[in-house]
């Protein structure tokens, strides 16, 4: 809508009503943001795997073997 339509032709319950749908109907994205935001804010993929979890496999590993 442009922002002449909003002006002359909107009341207070108007401008209530599309504020909720702003944030009602978002499109599954999330923080109220756009589709394009959310898909430049989601996790990427790694290409070398759960390289974390290894990671910290491996130490815990390490850990326990100095325990015992």
């Amino acid at each position: 809508m442009s922002s002449y339509f909003i002006e002359n032709y909107c009341d207070e319950a108007d401008m209530y009503t599309m504020e909720q749908h702003k944030h009602i109907h978002v499109g599954h994205s999330g923080k109220g943001r756009t589709k394009r935001e959310a898909r430049e804010h989601t996790n990427l993929s790694d290409p070398n795997g759960h390289n974390r979890k290894t990671v910290q496999k491996l130490i815990n590993n390490k850990e326990k073997q100095k325990c015992t």
